[in-house]
């Protein structure tokens, strides 16, 4: 019988569509490989095809990974199962076609981008995260995915990490596939390997996709003045100081990991700082407390009092001998929102310790008409129990009786209007 096969089958391409043997013989042929009509011997699967049953050789969709009939496949691992049926390209790998064939090689996912089947949805193909083999086999049983649908199609090109996500990449640069999501404070541009802090002078505001998903950081936008007209609109102040035109004009303050834009806090300072390199102005970097820093060894909030000097540069001296004093300094405060600088109260008068967003009051021996003007002198025989009314309405406490006759007015007794 053996010698009657080989002699059959020397004259295979001649007798196959005759001799009832030969009709048979591709029933033997493995999977994997290609028995067509009239032929004297099996052929390995080609590239971009899979070979079920010997009988066909069929050409694989877009998105699948059809090599042929390969000894061994990606990292050294054995895929000849690759041949006989229609697989989807493997995570971390994108399978571009090649001519008109799809599949036929595997090419490993590059930085910043995505190589992975994360469904079959359009939100899931621009932002969902990778599925496990676990969910990605229940797909397929439950033809959810299969060759040809969305999902799978999607895996012959990698894909952008889109903005508001990062992509992770391995020792050798290249991309596992997977996709994860940024934090609040995160700057993740499209294409990102890693989250980013969101930078000074910017903020990165969230972003609601039409899927109804929020992501962070796909964008940062810089951080500038705002100019606010509330002379048609004063619902719309913001606290910030006008111009004469009636414009409201606020700094911002930005610091890192900025999810949204704020301004300047009242007893604040928002300086803006110059770009070494460009020389473009940059706002929001620095928000500092008015009055923190020394002046000449006293705080900068406290108001300052010097000497007062007769024509030879002598000190004047009071009746009682003491040094006559008048006020050299006022403390730093702002009372706004959203300012680039601080204010100065009146000479001699401090500021709020605490929040340095309006004055003290005037000092004891003086008396004030407002906090914007500079103290006036009390006339002798006289003293003031209160000065005036301040912003919010509350009374605020100078010089009074009390501060006269224990000794902490500036100046002698009964000097007060």
């Amino acid at each position: 019988m053996l010698v009657f096969f080989l002699i059959i089958g020397y004259n295979v391409n001649e007798h196959f569509n005759e001799h009832p043997f030969i009709k048979t013989f591709h029933q033997g042929c493995v999977r994997g490989f290609y028995c067509p009509q009239d032929t004297d011997r099996a052929k390995k699967c080609n590239k971009g095809h899979y070979c079920p049953d010997g009988r066909e050789n069929i050409p694989c969709k877009e998105g699948s990974f059809c090599p042929g009939n390969l000894s061994s496949g990606l990292d050294g691992d054995a895929t000849p199962s690759r041949s006989y049926s229609e697989q989807m390209c493997p995570n971390g790998y994108y399978c571009p076609s090649k001519g008109l064939l799809n599949g036929t090689f595997a090419k490993p996912c590059s930085a910043g981008k995505v190589c992975c089947y994360r469904g079959e949805t359009d939100p899931e193909l621009l932002s969902g995260n990778c599925k496990t083999r676990e969910e990605l086999n229940k797909a397929i049983f439950d033809k959810t995915t299969f060759p040809s649908s969305k999902g799978w199609t999607a895996r012959s090109s990698e894909k952008q990490c889109p903005g508001g996500y990062y992509c992770p990449v391995d020792v050798d640069g290249n991309s596992d596939g997977t996709i994860i999501a940024c934090q609040k404070g995160d700057y993740c541009p499209a294409g990102s390997t890693q989250a980013y802090d969101c930078p000074a002078g910017f903020y990165c505001p969230p972003e609601n996709l039409a899927s109804g998903v929020k992501i962070y950081g796909s964008k940062k936008i810089k951080c500038t003045i705002d100019e606010i007209d509330v002379n048609t609109n004063p619902s719309k102040s913001k606290g910030c100081k006008e111009d004469v035109n009636g414009i409201e004009k606020c700094a911002p303050h930005c610091p890192l990991r900025s999810s949204s834009k704020k301004y300047c806090k009242k007893g604040h300072m928002c300086p803006a700082t110059t770009n070494p390199i460009t020389k473009e102005k940059i706002y929001g970097t620095v928000e500092n407390k008015c009055g923190e820093e020394m002046i000449n060894g006293i705080k900068g909030w406290k108001g300052v009092f010097k000497d007062k000097l007769k024509d030879d540069g002598s000190p004047e001296l009071d009746v009682y001998g003491n040094k006559k004093k008048i006020p050299d300094r006022g403390g730093k405060y702002q009372k706004y929102v959203g300012s680039l600088s601080c204010m100065e109260c009146p000479a001699g008068v401090s500021s709020n310790e605490t929040t340095r967003a309006r004055c003290q009051g005037c000092p004891a021996g003086h008396y004030c008409t407002d906090l914007e003007t500079k103290p006036k002198i009390c006339k002798p025989g006289a003293y003031v129990h209160k000065t005036f009314a301040c912003e919010d309405g509350q009374s605020c406490i100078g010089g009074n009786k009390t501060d006269i006759d224990s000794g902490s007015a500036q100046y002698p007794n009964k000097c007060f209007l």
